[in-house]
């Protein structure tokens, strides 16, 4: 599996459709079918992680949205997954005036998903099928061995449930849940 796998058309246009556009993608690859206003290349995850999200997306996207698929890999030396690491900017980007979707893997058993998605986000997706990822050129697309979701941190939460239940999967708001005998509230 390849940190340089691309967001299939199926999942990205609703996406973009039910966002208005996207303004940023913090994990966009010369490969990505995106187009956002804004993306960041490199190193998978370093100029990303860097860099303030809700800043960029307030102060320069017409869209102030952010849509993206982050790598999967464990960085050496970093102690924790770049879902860990991505999920965390997101929670901290997520503001009332910025509407963010994420393709991510569906593992609610472990502590990026705790710590944030179930903490800061609005709504989650469970995706109908695997997702079939777009490969770079000349390599093969991969389907991964696990489940995936997109998860929606915003305000039109009963709208993403209503809108992407329709064809792509399960959806559930996330406006009132317990993490640790504690209600996190919206």
């Amino acid at each position: 599996m390849s940190d340089h796998w691309g967001s299939p058309k199926y999942i990205v246009e609703p996406s973009r459709m039910f966002l208005n556009g996207i303004g940023l993608d913090p994990a966009n690859n010369e490969h990505s079918i995106t187009s956002p206003e804004i993306s960041w290349y490199g190193p998978p995850g370093i100029d990303a992680l860097s860099m303030n999200w809700r800043d960029v997306v307030l102060t320069s996207c017409s869209s102030k949205t952010i849509f993206f698929n982050p790598p999967y890999s464990k960085p050496k030396g970093s102690g924790k997954g770049n879902l860990h690491h991505f999920t965390k900017k997101t929670a901290e980007a997520a503001d009332p005036r910025i509407e963010i979707i994420a393709l991510l893997k569906y593992d609610p058993s472990t502590e990026w998903w705790r710590d944030n998605i179930l903490m800061s986000a609005s709504a989650v997706c469970s995706l109908y099928k695997r997702v079939r990822h777009i490969s770079p050129p000349g390599e093969k697309d991969i389907t991964p061995n696990f489940p995936s979701c997109l998860v929606y941190w915003g305000s039109r939460a009963t709208d993403f449930c209503a809108e992407f239940s329709r064809s792509l999967g399960s959806c559930t708001e996330l406006a009132r849940t317990f993490v640790n005998g504690s209600p996190r509230d919206p």
